[in-house]
């Protein structure tokens, strides 16, 4: 609906539709468009807008009063709810809003206010089911960015996987924060990694690098560990088969992949593994993105007094 139409203006329609399954191909059948003729009222039709699942309602006449429905059917006259605030919303919302100044009234306004879900963590998105699009309330911390996926951790410790292009302009370091994320919770089906897609980040700034947590080969790992970041410490990297390869500690073993091309992946020993865990056929694996010679700690020699026995 064109709140306030004005001649000599061009509109943009734009449509929100489900992705076809068919090809990709999408097509537009007809349009309707219809129109009244008429002296346009004094009074400014009012601007809806939504944020935060907050309705806000304003009209640019002075001394206009603001009446609404919520319903998605019925038009709003003096007699419908009078806006004096923003009003929460729980679910998908139509709102339609009339101003109306000394008996006369504005144009109505329809506007559809899409629900967003607010969670406080990824682990609470996440046990709201696979395809449930909302936004996970930050400090969302960045720790790596590679072929459009951006691993990341919340402010409860929960780690994600964000996959897509990055906004334009947009670097990323370790410790680089976000005050949100929003998108839609997936679990990809060939690798079987949960993942957020079709995201939008919130307000950027910089904050503190995150420490990959260190791991035993002993411990192993599962599919609950996904995009966690890991450090396993004087191991060896052996059995190289194109980016598949295993990660061995003693008799202990777990099976890495190479998802980052990874350039210093070769067959050594007594080093450190600092990389993320992905999903490869539905199998967890370490994926390197670094891996440096082990640094040795200890005592290095002892010795006692004349006569004195070493113990």
């Amino acid at each position: 609906t064109v709140a306030s139409p004005a001649a000599g203006l061009f509109y943009k329609v734009e449509f929100d539709c489900a992705k076809a399954k068919n090809n990709g191909f999408l097509g537009i059948e007809s349009l309707l468009f219809t129109y009244e003729d008429g002296q346009a009222p004094s009074v400014v039709t009012p601007e809806i807008s939504c944020a935060d699942n907050m309705i806000t309602i304003t009209c640019a006449t002075e001394g206009a009063d603001i009446y609404y429905t919520t319903d998605g059917t019925t038009t709003p006259t003096a007699e419908a709810t009078k806006y004096n605030a923003p009003f929460g919303i729980t679910e998908d919302t139509t709102v339609k809003a009339v101003a109306i100044k000394d008996g006369e009234a504005s144009y109505v306004n329809t506007f559809v206010a899409k629900y967003v879900p607010i969670f406080n963590s990824y682990a609470e998105m996440v046990a709201a089911g696979v395809n449930t699009i909302g936004r996970v309330n930050g400090p969302i911390t960045a720790i790596y960015y590679n072929n459009k996926n951006l691993y990341t951790k919340d402010s409860q410790g929960n780690y994600m996987d964000i996959y897509g292009n990055l906004p334009s302009g947009l670097t990323i370091e370790n410790g680089t924060t976000f005050s949100y994320v929003e998108g839609k919770y997936i679990v990809y089906e060939v690798s079987g990694l949960p993942e957020l897609t079709d995201y939008t980040l919130g307000e950027v700034s910089d904050g503190t690098a995150v420490e990959p947590e260190v791991k035993s080969v002993a411990a192993g790992i599962t599919a609950a560990d996904a995009s966690a970041y890991v450090k396993y410490s004087n191991v060896e990297v052996t059995d190289i088969n194109g980016k598949e390869f295993t990660i061995k500690d003693g008799d202990d073993t777990i099976e890495g992949y190479d998802t980052f091309s990874y350039s210093g992946l070769a067959a050594k020993t007594n080093v450190d593994i600092t990389g993320f865990v992905v999903m490869r056929d539905k199998t967890p694996r370490i994926a390197p993105i670094l891996i440096e010679a082990t640094t040795e700690t200890g005592i290095a020699g002892i010795e006692a007094e004349d006569g004195e026995a070493v113990y």
